[in-house]
């Protein structure tokens, strides 16, 4: 990835979309509705700032619907640069995650992969209407990938010749990046009240580092997460989220994931 990866306005792209919903916002008076309005602004000209180029590398671009934050980025022509592109897409999305603790703003949302058309007010195409369809599938506070882009995850790893066997947790360059987790559901497919998902880990840049569980910052998440307004609707997602947090901070989860059977 040596060049800057721009895509021209109105042209078809290929490229990795970031759709999230902010949660627990269906009550909200109009004053706090205004202050959200407020926060998300201050997230938007955040991320402005970042359009210029991240890392000196590829543009992100952001959209702000109502309560939905939208980020889109091409990809590279390459594998191994479309793979690396993700995962800086991921820093981007824990860079949202830890905005919104401090913000007292939970966000649940899908990652797709695939074609879009995009100008600075709108985002059109099959990759954004295969994110919209898997937003709100989970009833948790988190991120999962759509089934479709699980499957182009995976054949770039097969195209990439990594010791692939079945199933991305075994794939060392990538964890604890991306991880299989059985997701509760916002409601059943199939009679089912969880499926597996390709999630991303927000957890890891986040909360701790070397694979190690840091004490401190598990007693921060949950500080954060308490102050957070937590209706009896809303209850779920957030028990959900929170044991997400826990597994993938447990040091029995990272050693299964690190040295599957």
């Amino acid at each position: 990835m040596s060049s800057k990866i721009t895509t021209s306005r109105n042209m078809p792209a290929r490229g990795i979309i970031v759709m999230l919903d902010a949660l627990g916002i269906s009550s909200y008076s109009m004053d706090e509705c205004q202050e959200l309005i407020d926060k998300l602004n201050q997230l938007k000209s955040k991320f402005k700032e970042k359009e210029a180029g991240a890392f000196g590398i590829l543009s992100f671009n952001f959209i702000l619907f109502g309560d939905t934050v939208i980020i889109y980025v091409p990809l590279a022509l390459d594998f191994e640069s479309s793979l690396s592109i993700l995962a800086l897409a991921g820093c981007q999305i824990s860079e949202i995650f830890e905005w919104g603790f401090k913000n007292k703003i939970l966000f649940r949302g899908a990652i797709s992969i695939g074609d879009y058309l995009a100008d600075d007010n709108f985002i059109l195409g099959p990759a954004m209407f295969d994110a919209n369809n898997w937003c709100e599938v989970a009833d948790w506070f988190g991120i999962i990938f759509t089934p479709k882009s699980r499957l182009w995850i995976e054949s770039m790893m097969e195209r990439l010749g990594k010791s692939y066997k079945g199933t991305l947790d075994r794939q060392r360059d990538f964890e604890p990046i991306f991880v299989q987790y059985d997701v509760p559901l916002s409601k059943p497919i199939n009679n089912l009240k969880t499926k597996n998902f390709l999630t991303y880990n927000w957890t890891n840049s986040l909360f701790f580092s070397d694979l190690k569980r840091n004490e401190t910052s598990v007693q921060k998440f949950l500080d954060l997460v308490y102050e957070i307004p937590m209706s009896r609707d809303g209850e779920p997602k957030i028990t959900h989220g929170v044991k997400y947090f826990k597994d993938m901070t447990s040091g029995i989860y990272l050693n299964k994931m690190i040295n599957p059977e």
